[in-house]
């Protein structure tokens, strides 16, 4: 549907490269399919923050530290993207660094209902519009959640994470044993 309808989407026409875009996410851990969002969100805004957020909902296998500190690793070949972490709420987080748009990756239709919901109560509450972009058909299947079970099957997970963050992650996660 066009945006016209869903006052709180932006179209991709309407983006400019001046404009401050958000990447979030719970990145618990980072993955491909989030790299090649942010990557494809470098390529059109000259300012990118990647934020990991907290869903107090979600159960987390990694702190919200140890999640930044991977997300930074990842981003490190992307200059105009800088990373942090925040608690807080994401409309909040919007008023208060100047986001002109919150980008959010889309696998499926429980994903696309999902970030509808998110995307009008940040409208409503900070004035940010979000655009929605579709996962990339090779990381369509890929998620933090797929990488989890993975792991439990005892599998390797290399392939499912970014550049650079394998090392960290399973250092992470050793220390817990």
């Amino acid at each position: 549907m066009p945006s016209e309808s869903r006052p709180y989407l932006i179209e991709p026409e309407q983006c400019r490269r001046d404009m401050h875009a958000l990447v979030t996410g719970s990145f618990d851990p980072v993955t491909v399919g989030h790299m090649d969002v942010i990557a494809r969100v470098a390529k059109v805004f000259d300012k990118v923050t990647a934020a990991v957020f907290v869903n107090p909902q979600k159960e987390y296998l990694l702190s919200l530290s140890e999640k930044t500190e991977l997300l930074h690793i990842a981003c490190l070949p992307y200059t105009n993207v800088r990373v942090t972490g925040d608690s807080g709420m994401v409309c909040d987080f919007c008023r208060e660094h100047g986001i002109d748009v919150i980008v959010r990756g889309v696998r499926d239709e429980k994903d696309m209902a999902f970030e509808h919901l998110s995307a009008e109560y940040n409208y409503t509450h900070s004035g940010v519009k979000t655009l929605l972009l579709a996962a990339s058909d090779a990381f369509r299947q890929v998620s933090s959640s797929f990488l989890k079970e993975r792991l439990i099957a005892g599998e390797s997970v290399g392939d499912l994470l970014p550049q650079g963050v394998e090392e960290p992650f399973l250092n992470m996660l050793l220390q817990r044993l």
